[in-house]
């Protein structure tokens, strides 16, 4: 069945469901916000996030692995320090606190000081090898879909100020964080790979004081703070002349088993936080449920130009603009996939932008002729929320014959039926729906290099942007890498190059 056919026949109610899901952005001046708990659609998984102003957050709960919220609730509210060093770009502490204080007391386990990095990718420019060990647990690539101008001599908004960073760590725990610089040049360019590092490097220095998942989103909200002051500090004395870059950043963290164990129990908690348009998804590889971890991030932008929120000077006195923080979190399970996307992705996703008339989503929209038409902000983001994922799950679990049978050539062997949905062919197959989807529109720019590109998204489909994804497996890599170890050592010992004393002294202990 077609996308547009599956869409079409979720009906309102389907919509409304959806509708509970988006969060509620307001003005920084609302006052304290609340917290609904709505019915879940079938077979979703817990999520909650929050925006800075005092929006409602969205709980979905799970039927596969209910969570007694009650037991995590504290008699007392934890009293968190502020960072040393840089001041909080959080003017009001009590909305700060807002933020993430509709996390859970999840307990998790508990990380060294100086957690041991497995392996470390970072881009835009980065050489992966698609053998190396760790690519089956992390990959991401930053690709340009603008037209190569023969009157620049050169593809139009080269650099990609785009960038990701993902650690895998010990302890089966992850930092991963995407980051699309504001506009192009270097002062973007500049503010982005700012702020991917520093996120990084924060969170890993205070990885160690994490006790439960709502400890993560205190820290979260510190490394925006931090990255901010970060973008600045380089230019003491024209503020102005540093970038502005948007960001969409979490950490895995593992969950202390509860007492009584079930297959279905979260194994896995991803606390994330989002300023600006970026989005974070995460796909159930049990359920085949895909939930957007930043619902409603851009429900309240002004125009195609608005990104929503940006970290560096933008405000009054060089302060960022806070519209649409976010702090998320989502329990996973082994084999589930955390995908980060900057908006150069998920608007090669949007319907509008794919040329998708309002009025084929159901009978309930033959009255619009336009997107613009349909004035419920929620309701137009949740129908293009349902599409987006709809069409990403299709992508993640339907890898085309032709790659099927690439990979018979290429590996000699009918691969298992779960390689496709691996973090490398994965971002591949994003990567190139995104290279495909903005092809006419391309090629149209570059036979025409003066000319603006005519709005139609029935024949232009699509926008030519930077295109980054970060794609985070939920594994126990330690246990991947012992097997790993002895695999190869059996490899070694058949083959002479290791003898049976040297398997005993090298087998765990």
């Amino acid at each position: 069945m077609s996308s547009d056919k599956r869409l079409s026949s979720f009906g309102i109610g389907k919509v409304q469901q959806q509708q509970q899901r988006i969060v509620k952005s307001t003005s920084l001046s609302t006052s304290s916000p609340t917290i609904s708990t709505p019915h879940s659609p079938p077979r979703s998984r817990t999520s909650r996030s929050q925006s800075y102003g005092g929006p409602e957050a969205s709980y979905t709960p799970s039927k596969e692995a209910p969570l007694d919220l009650s037991r995590f609730v504290d008699k007392k509210a934890k009293k968190y320090k502020p960072g040393k060093g840089f001041a909080s770009v959080f003017p009001d502490p009590e909305q700060r606190a807002a933020l993430f204080e509709h996390l859970p007391a999840f307990p998790v386990v508990r990380l060294k000081k100086s957690p041991k990095v497995l392996n470390e990718i970072h881009g835009p420019v980065d050489v992966q090898d698609p053998q190396d060990f760790f690519a089956q647990f992390i990959w991401a690539r930053a690709v340009s879909t603008y037209p190569f101008l023969p009157t620049k001599g050169a593809r139009d908004g080269d650099p990609v100020v785009d960038g990701y960073l993902v650690r895998l760590l010990e302890d089966d725990a992850g930092v991963a964080v995407v980051t699309d610089g504001c506009n192009w040049g270097p002062g973007p360019l500049e503010a982005s790979n700012i702020a991917k590092r520093a996120f990084a490097d924060y969170m890993m220095t205070h990885l160690h004081e994490i006790q439960e998942v709502r400890d993560a989103g205190h820290y979260l909200l510190d490394a925006i703070s931090y990255c901010h002051h970060k973008i600045c500090e380089g230019h003491p004395t024209d503020i102005w002349s540093a970038g502005t870059t948007t960001l969409c950043g979490g950490v895995l963290l593992k969950l202390k088993p509860p007492k009584e164990i079930s297959l279905s129990s979260p194994q896995w908690a991803f606390v994330s936080v989002s300023i600006g348009d970026c989005k974070a998804f995460h796909y159930s590889m049990a359920s085949g449920n895909m939930i957007d971890l930043t619902a409603g991030n851009r429900k309240h932008c002004r125009d195609a130009t608005d990104c929503g929120g940006r970290l560096g000077p933008y405000l009054r006195e060089g302060e960022p603009d806070l519209r649409n923080v976010q702090v998320s979190y989502s329990v996973c399970q082994e084999d589930d996939l955390i995908l980060i996307v900057t908006d150069g992705v998920h608007d090669n996703f949007d319907p509008q932008m794919l040329g998708k008339r309002v009025d084929t989503f159901g009978q309930e929209y033959v009255q619009y002729s336009s997107w613009d038409d349909l004035k419920d902000v929620d309701e137009r983001e949740s129908l293009k929320e349902m599409f987006m994922i709809d069409q990403l799950i299709s992508l993640i679990e339907n890898a085309d014959d032709s790659e099927l049978d690439l990979r018979k050539k290429v590996f000699a062997y009918d691969q298992d039926k779960q390689e496709h949905m691996l973090p490398t062919a994965l971002v591949n197959r994003i990567v190139r729906h995104c290279l495909s989807i903005t092809g006419a529109g391309r090629e149209w720019m570059e036979q025409n290099p003066v000319a603006k590109l005519p709005s139609d998204y029935v024949k232009y489909p699509g926008k030519m942007d930077h295109a980054t994804v970060a794609v985070l497996r939920v594994a126990p890599v330690a246990d991947s890498l012992l097997r790993e170890a002895t695999v190869q050592k059996l490899s070694l010992r058949s083959s002479g190059g290791l003898s049976a004393s040297d398997m005993s002294r090298s087998a765990p202990r």
